[in-house]
């Protein structure tokens, strides 16, 4: 299964538009055509509550060791030249500032290989943004985390088109190796992982085979690095064979496992999470759950396949929200029992803006399902609001440590 980063905040408009979208206070009843799915969802999330004790609504209360994280959307690499756009810095304060004021103590960060080096457009200037972005991050008392990775080849996940033709393992490695040492030293995050989807990652460069085959990079891209007091990592989804986290714990060059979390079926919130902490720490190793989100599909739809757009824009719709935020609980209490360094939610937008479902919004195309809840969290950010959803997130954040 392919998760990679949609262009959140893009093309983001200072108009208070209304296209049905969800109040703080108001949640839609499940749709027809969803009931199914979301018994489907609704039934894992029990399954997974029982065995980890947490039926109860306090159940994940006392988060005492875990950072939790808000993915930044404003400054994704998928947004391309965006980022470059005078205006751009504003909309990455307004982001920052609803981040902190919802209860989140750091920040996720995509960025894209090799979008900081010689020979990328406007690479220099890429590299003021993000050495800025990080500033600010810091001036708030923020927590930054980083994750390297590579250009979507789908344009309904990334503005910029970048091709990997041709390029081969070592020169990869290499150009890794680069981008980190500047990261490293001109961003100083508290975390830095690299090719955190390898499914992802084979899939972009056009290479058929197995995640294992990206271990040299690994080695290269993170060897030797000046990392100061940055923590180093490389991971993979909880739906992956356990077989590569297994290669990855034996790498001198990892301080941290980086386990993404979405789909909610079978043992992937429960057994998976334990056995990579457990594999972790019997190899010195620290856990971090670097992505965390509510994958919105069915049984017949979990597939090792590029993510289909149109299951991605399902997370758009309010009515989600009471599944949305059992996952929340879930994942606070997974945080805690398995001792994770620091755990980031992906779809942040949503804890500002989501919409309700329509005629109107389902006749829509994915990407124009995603202007519209941008547009809608962008006008909720500037009057200071949240959704259900975010005061749901905002009210667990703020519960007191055992």
């Amino acid at each position: 299964m392919i998760f990679r980063f949609l262009p959140f905040l893009g093309a983001i408009m200072l108009l208070p538009f209304l296209f049905g979208a969800a109040s703080f206070s108001a949640a839609a009843d499940v749709p027809p055509e969803y009931r199914g799915l979301y018994a489907y969802l609704d039934a894992q999330l029990a399954a997974a509550e029982v065995r980890l004790g947490l039926s109860s609504p306090q159940g994940a209360a006392g988060l005492t060791g875990t950072v939790f994280t808000a993915e930044l959307h404003a400054a994704s690499g998928n947004l391309g030249e965006q980022l470059l756009d005078p205006g751009q810095a504003r909309v990455v304060s307004l982001h920052l500032d609803g981040i902190q004021a919802m209860g989140f103590k750091g920040i996720g960060l995509c960025l894209q290989y090799p979008m900081l080096l010689q020979g990328f457009p406007r690479w220099n200037e890429y590299r003021v943004f993000y050495r800025n972005v990080a500033e600010m991050a810091r001036a708030r008392g923020l927590l930054v985390s980083v994750e390297i990775g590579l250009f979507p080849a789908d344009p309904a996940f990334s503005q910029v088109r970048w091709s990997y033709a041709g390029l081969d393992l070592e020169s990869l490695g290499e150009g890794l190796r680069e981008m980190n040492a500047w990261v490293l030293k001109e961003m100083k995050p508290g975390y830095l992982s690299c090719l955190d989807d390898p499914e992802t990652a084979l899939k972009n460069l056009g290479l058929p085979g197995r995640p294992e085959i990206l271990l040299p990079v690994l080695r290269t891209a993170l060897g030797g690095l000046d990392k100061g007091e940055t923590r180093l990592g490389s991971g993979t989804g909880a739906w992956i064979d356990p077989v590569y986290l297994e290669e990855l714990s034996l790498m001198p060059e990892i301080d941290v496992i980086n386990v993404h979390v979405f789909p909610a079926g079978g043992d992937f919130l429960t057994e998976r999470l334990d056995n990579a902490t457990a594999l972790a720490a019997g190899r010195g190793k620290g856990v971090i759950c670097g992505r965390a989100w509510l994958y919105k599909a069915g049984r017949n739809e979990m597939k090792k396949t590029s993510l289909s757009p149109g299951i991605v824009a399902r997370d758009v719709y309010s009515f989600w929200t009471p599944l949305d935020l059992r996952f929340f609980r879930i994942m606070a209490g997974q945080s805690r029992r398995n001792s994770f360094e620091y755990c980031n939610f992906l779809w942040t937008p949503y804890l500002f803006g989501q919409l309700y479902y329509t005629a109107e919004n389902a006749a829509l195309t994915p990407l124009e399902l995603f202007n519209r809840v941008n547009r809608e969290a962008w006008r909720r950010m500037l009057l200071g609001l949240n959704t259900e959803l975010g005061a749901g997130m905002k009210s667990m954040l703020e519960e007191p440590a055992d």
